[in-house]
């Protein structure tokens, strides 16, 4: 006898998907997997979690500062995690990462430990560069920041799952260095920090994530301790009424039709 428990579902015109914890007492073992029914098909195929990762597209969470999570597949990346010595936040998310980006050496985002989880230890990169991991590019450009005892910052490029993502750090200056913009080329998602407190503030932001022609634009980086009405005025200067998320969850497909697109997440 089988007994399925049944935690996320999906459908489209053409198939049905669900995601199941199943269990089967003949096999004495579990397997967590993917359920894909066919429409006028009773048949129903058990397929791999990550195939199942993979066909919910990328998924980005938020926790706090320029903390994301960005996921496919099995595949993690972490930005600019936050480091335990951090006075920003009371309480620093954790989870195992592949790859760890950290665009300048301050507790707030070179947390490196808090990406180690379960024995899985990530890729640190914390500089310019040119880096391949796993038959992934990720390019780093030094940038300026007026953080506190900083001066280098740097902004990172990579692709995952077709998507090209930018993600600006703790860049200071009204416009991005010429070899970033050589380098971006078609940009879909720009992070872009919007508190000010040694980076760009919340116009010049909007201002730059423009310049980008990115079709989805997430702001980051407004906490307590920075402009309490940047998010607002972020808003305004892109001409958007966003609502804060809980994640993006994202395929290639998804982003036709988007120019500068605003997406907030909540902080989980």
């Amino acid at each position: 006898m089988n007994t399925e428990n049944q935690f996320l579902s999906s459908s489209s015109k053409d198939t049905h998907i669900i995601l199941l914890n199943y269990c089967s007492a003949r096999a004495g073992r579990a397997a967590q997997g993917l359920w894909l029914k066919l429409d006028g098909d009773r048949k129903m195929h058990l397929i791999q979690t990550q195939t199942v990762l993979q066909l919910l597209g990328m998924i980005v969470t938020y926790h706090g500062k320029q903390f994301l999570k960005v996921q496919f597949g099995d595949t993690v990346i972490a930005v600019n995690p936050i480091d335990k010595q951090s006075k920003s936040v009371a309480k620093v998310a954790r989870f195992g990462a592949d790859i760890a980006l950290s665009s300048v050496a301050h507790p707030d985002y070179h947390g490196f430990d808090s990406v180690e989880y379960s024995g899985k230890v990530p890729f640190a990169i914390d500089g310019p560069g040119e880096y391949e991991i796993g038959g992934m590019m990720i390019r780093g450009f030094g940038s300026a920041t007026e953080l506190e005892g900083y001066s280098m910052n740097t902004i990172y490029l990579f692709d995952i799952d077709s998507m090209r993502m930018c993600i600006l750090g703790a860049h200071s200056e009204a416009d991005l260095p010429q070899e970033v913009k050589e380098a971006m080329g078609d940009i879909d998602i720009v992070v872009v920090p919007i508190g000010g407190q040694g980076m760009v503030n919340a116009a010049q932001a909007a201002a730059i994530a423009k310049k980008t022609g990115a079709r989805i634009v997430i702001p980051v980086d407004y906490g307590k301790d920075q402009d309490k009405d940047a998010l607002k005025l972020f808003l305004k200067e892109t001409g958007s009424d966003a609502k804060p998320e809980a994640k993006l969850t994202i395929k290639k497909k998804d982003l036709v039709g988007k120019e500068g697109s605003v997406v907030v997440l909540d902080e989980e």
